[in-house]
Parts: structure tokens; C-alpha cells; sequence
């Protein structure tokens, strides 16, 4: 667990910095996509595949940072939960460019854009929760809402979110190798959360 001194520590890739950092990052993968492949659908279409993919690391990080830091006490775990709720407003600023990029498919394909009614309830579910995770990211909001009713939002949306992106990239694992690596990140989130929540505290992991 970081210390106080830990999470007070400043940095040009320290909280809302890190966020503005991420818009930008983002913005200039989607530019480039764009200008490499065009405004067309293979152009958009790219966009909205590298998207959701960067936003899949970008919440991982975040929704494993307490695992990760109470299993390995190193500066970058340490910087990861120092920095986890920019991390997940990163995350959810990665979405709107993926939103707006799939409102660009549709508009593009019109008639023609395809959807499965279930993945669309599902995933839009995960829309309303970071819309609802990142609204709701501040000390206010926990003040207004309530610790244990916050906790209670927070923890739900995250693990629905991590269920979307589970439940679409481990079944195309074995579909290309970027798919295997991403595939291979959301199973080792998931084994170091399992593993953090087994393990006893004890002094040397709580320091």
C-alpha cells in the first residue's frame, strides 16, 4: 500500500497531467490513422480498433494497480496506485474518441453497419458505467454519494467493464498475435487480482 508521501508525489506524468497526456497520445494515434488510411471506413474503422485496444491497457492498469502494488512493492506499482483514478479518467477520455470513432463508422455505413443486439446492450452497459466511474471520480463525489455506496459503484461498473473487454478478447486469443497479447494481459489482471485478495496482510506487503 503507498505510502502518504507516495501518493502526494508530483510529476509531468502525475495525475491530471497523466489525463491530458492520454488525450493527447490518443488524439495523435487517431490523426495518424486517419492521414496513413483515410476518412473512409477502413480509415474510421482502424480508429475505433486501435482505440478500444489502448483503452483496454489503459484500464487494466488502473482496475489492477492495488493488486499489483500490494504484490509487488516496486515505484512503478507504486506509481500506478498513486495515479489509478487518473488512470481510469484516461481511460474513460480513450472511450469518447472510441465513441466518436464508432458514431463515424455508423454514419459512414449507414444502413449497412452491423450489430449484435446482446453486444450492444452489453457494451453500452460498460459506456454507462465509465460515464458513471468517471462522473463520480473525486472526493466530492465520494462526500455526496458515500463511501460504502461509492465503493459499491465503483467496484460493480469496474468488474462489468473488465467482463466486456474479457468476454471479447479471450475468445480471440488464438486469432493474431496482438489478440493472444492483450488476451494474455486481461487473464494475468485477473490472476494478480485473485492472487492480492488471497494473500495475508502483513507488514512487509503494507509498507
Amino acid at each position: 500500500m503507498a505510502s502518504a508521501a507516495a501518493v502526494r508525489q508530483g510529476g509531468p506524468f502525475e495525475g491530471a497531467a497523466l489525463v491530458a497526456w492520454s488525450a493527447l497520445g490518443v488524439a495523435a494515434l487517431c490523426g495518424g490513422l486517419l492521414a496513413a488510411q483515410g476518412t473512409g471506413e477502413q480509415g474510421v474503422g482502424l480508429v475505433t480498433r486501435a482505440t478500444a485496444r489502448v483503452a483496454c491497457v489503459v484500464f487494466l492498469a488502473a482496475w489492477s494497480a492495488s493488486s499489483l502494488r500490494r504484490l509487488w512493492p516496486t515505484p512503478l506499482s507504486a506509481w500506478l496506485l498513486r495515479n489509478r483514478r487518473h488512470l481510469g479518467l484516461s481511460f474513460a477520455t480513450v472511450q469518447l474518441f472510441h465513441a466518436v470513432a464508432i458514431g463515424g463508422l455508423v454514419w459512414l455505413l449507414g444502413d449497412a453497419f452491423e450489430y449484435d443486439p446482446v453486444s450492444l446492450s452489453v457494451g453500452g452497459m460498460a459506456y454507462v458505467f465509465t460515464v458513471a466511474l468517471a462522473a463520480t471520480s473525486s472526493d466530492r463525489a465520494v462526500a455526496w454519494l458515500g463511501r460504502s455506496r461509492w465503493r459499491v459503484l465503483h467496484r460493480f461498473g469496474a468488474h462489468w467493464i473488465f467482463f466486456v473487454f474479457a468476454a471479447t478478447l479471450l475468445p480471440a486469443a488464438f486469432t493474431s498475435p496482438l489478440h493472444a497479447l492483450l488476451a494474455a494481459l486481461v487473464a494475468a489482471a485477473l490472476a494478480a487480482r485473485i492472487a492480492a485478495a488471497r494473500l495475508r496482510p502483513g507488514p512487509a506487503r503494507m509498507r
